[in-house]
């Protein structure tokens, strides 16, 4: 129930704020693991353990 109301919230624009969750601005995000994991590009799956996203125009906002 928890992770549904949290995928609405960020649904609807009111993500920030919310209980376990974290939002900050970054021009670069990032993501490692000890594992392979999926990561879906423009149709295409392809598997890493490290991948890092540079968004134009230059403000991505990450939310966990």
């Amino acid at each position: 129930i928890e992770r549904i109301k949290i995928l609405v919230s960020l649904k609807n624009h009111r993500f920030r704020g919310l209980p376990k969750t974290h939002c900050w601005k970054a021009s670069t995000l990032t993501v490692s693991s000890d594992e392979i994991f999926a990561l879906e590009i423009d149709g295409e799956v392809v598997y890493s353990n490290h991948v890092t996203f540079k968004v134009l125009p230059k403000i991505v906002r990450y939310c966990k």
